[in-house]
């Protein structure tokens, strides 16, 4: 009986070949980076919009103390 239980030679990585749906999900992808930036975007101007909300309350509660 053969000490040797498994061939441990250098092999490459099967690949398998490229099907057409690569290019599908390469679109699908980049138009889901485009709505993700666009909501991202949204979001911040939303922040902004709160933020600025919020001083002018401060400042007309500080000035004509309602």
């Amino acid at each position: 009986m053969s000490e040797r239980v498994v061939d441990l030679g250098a092999r490459l990585p099967v690949r398998p070949p490229v099907g057409a749906s690569d290019f599908w999900f390469a679109q699908i992808e980049l138009r889901l980076t485009r709505i993700e930036a666009a909501m991202a975007r949204l979001e911040r101007q939303l922040w902004l919009m709160i933020a600025l909300g919020a001083v002018g309350l401060m400042l007309a509660v500080g000035r004509f103390g309602f």
